[in-house]
């Protein structure tokens, strides 16, 4: 198949998009493994770790559509395929080499694969969260929550994120997560994101700028609120607190940001509960 696009575009924004929606890579309270390639069984390094890494579904395994037919299988209808970057050198007779520019070409989460996954996954690797360690209170207000803000709520993802644009959340899995207070706190932590519609938030921010970073303290300031009300770990709410933390040079900036971060928070809080019929344990 014909590459089409610079991919230097392509990735760029691929990357762009993704933290544009929310997702923090480098922040995942859910199980997850290193993007591997099924017939090599080598980690994809640099920026192919970058990129499948937001992609990646329960094993993190990927395979070119020719490598999934060559294990017996087929590719699902819809499935989107992921770009993956190649260097290209021309090795000198004295040694030296010279760089020919890059290319790519296209890989699928095994998961979106009609292949026996018993063969490929090691159950042994990957301890699902109970089902049964579900917080039935919780589950229940969520519900409400999601339905008042007529909000539609997706598990096609192993990333969490909030999208502005279809007023949309996607969560991880619940089997996915390493501990119960992880998936909660990342829950309210999206829903807080999502009251921007409802409350008149800029949402317009980029990674990075001002308006970026107050609206994440906005929604861990609400998240840590919500874990405290619904009694979430302490655990949990030191890594928002820590999290929080590293925007700190974009405060310096803005004597008042945290207080108008923490009062909109509330607002955010408030909005939320206000959806939920039975009392809330405050």
């Amino acid at each position: 198949m014909k590459n089409k696009g610079n991919i230097y575009d392509i990735v760029t924004e691929m990357i762009l998009e993704q933290i544009d929606n929310g997702v923090a890579p480098w922040i995942k309270p859910w199980n997850f493994h290193t993007p591997k390639n099924l017939k090599s069984n080598k980690e994809y390094r640099g920026i192919n770790n970058t990129i499948l890494s937001m992609c990646a579904g329960d094993s993190g395994i990927f395979a070119t559509y020719k490598q999934v037919q060559e294990e017996g299988g087929q590719v699902e209808k819809g499935a989107k395929s992921i770009p993956v970057v190649f260097h290209m050198f021309d090795d000198k007779e004295d040694g030296t080499r010279k760089y020919k520019g890059a290319r790519y070409y296209r890989v699928f989460r095994v998961e979106n694969t009609t292949m026996d996954m018993s063969k490929i996954f090691d159950a042994e690797d990957f301890q699902p969260l109970p089902e049964d360690q579900r917080n039935q209170k919780i589950e229940e207000d969520l519900g409400e929550m999601v339905k008042g803000l007529e909000l539609k709520l997706t598990f096609d993802e192993n990333s969490a994120f909030y999208q502005p644009g279809k007023h949309r959340l996607n969560m991880p899995k619940f089997k996915n997560f390493k501990v119960i207070d992880g998936y909660y706190a990342t829950f309210f932590h999206e829903l807080v994101h999502s009251t921007s519609k409802d409350l008149n938030r800029d949402m317009k921010g980029h990674f990075g700028s001002k308006d970026y970073s107050f609206e994440e303290l906005v929604a861990e300031l609400g998240s840590a609120y919500l874990c405290n009300i619904y009694e979430v770990s302490n655990e949990t709410l030191a890594q928002s607190a820590s999290y929080i933390k590293g925007w700190s040079s974009k405060f310096k900036e803005d004597k008042k940001m945290i207080f108008k971060a923490s009062s909109l928070a509330q607002l955010a809080v408030d909005h939320l509960i206000s959806k939920v019929s039975a009392p809330v344990p405050f």
